[in-house]
């Protein structure tokens, strides 16, 4: 069987998905003290984890009766459906205050970058000119990071910070940007507000890993193209692209 892991909380509480069926499903996962045990449903075939925090909350995305993936929260092992208004949808992390980000389908025009808290989805909007956008991580300050992406592809890592959003590519130093790197999506933040993620050159066309502090000012990323060359679909959008093709 195909394991993918996907999260883990302080305690080494560990969740993910395993390919079912020779690869037609996908089996939402979670191994507690070396034993694995499935995360159930929203009644179909299909279910993704992809982060747990410290209390043992889940999330990801499940199918539903009909087929559609929604945004997912397991609590105790039970799935409670995030998208109250059935767009497909999923959640990608949760925070220890139990606040959840990810993706919603806009009526089929697009993804929009999401917050759930509180019991309420909020879209949490893009950078100016930018139609779409994924929220990919938070913090426990409730800082959020992703990207949005413009009608033409061009895509921009994002940062969602005290109601503010902030283009991370202004974090950079001007040498940086001389030699042609663009930040494209991040990832993952901490709770000291480093951020980690995806760059591309511009001028080469080559994609890197970076990883920068917000608080400090401008910096570096950190990219040694041979060691940590990635492409951005397998840091940033693996799960969302998993998603669709475990709804097939």
């Amino acid at each position: 069987m195909n394991f993918q892991a996907k999260g883990i909380d302080d305690d080494g509480r560990v969740v993910g998905y395993a390919y079912t069926n020779n690869g037609v499903h996908q089996q939402a996962k979670q191994w507690i003290n070396g034993q694995v045990s499935d995360l159930l449903t929203l009644g179909g075939s299909n279910s993704v984890a992809l982060g747990i925090n410290n209390a043992g909350q889940v999330v990801g995305n499940s199918s539903t009766v009909g087929g559609e993936m929604h945004a997912t929260l397991w609590t105790d092992g039970v799935a409670s459906d995030l998208d109250r208004d059935g767009r497909e949808s999923s959640a990608t992390a949760i925070n220890n205050a139990g606040q959840m980000v990810g993706v919603v389908s806009n009526d089929g025009n697009g993804e929009r970058p999401t917050l759930w808290s509180g019991g309420r989805a909020l879209d949490l909007g893009t950078l100016a000119g930018f139609a779409y956008g994924w929220a990919n991580g938070i913090n426990n300050a409730g800082q959020v990071v992703g990207n949005s992406i413009d009608v033409n592809g061009r895509i921009d890592a994002t940062m969602w910070s005290g109601g503010a959003l902030y283009d991370l590519n202004s974090f950079l130093d001007a040498e940086t940007v001389k030699q042609g790197w663009n930040l494209v999506s991040a990832a993952g933040i901490n709770d000291s507000g480093w951020v980690v993620g995806s760059a591309r050159n511009r001028e080469t066309g080559q994609f890197s890993a970076f990883m920068l502090s917000t608080l400090g000012g401008p910096v570096t990323p950190v990219p040694e193209p041979e060691t940590y060359a990635m492409l951005l679909a397998g840091l940033a959008l693996m799960g969302f692209v998993g998603r669709r093709r475990g709804a097939v």
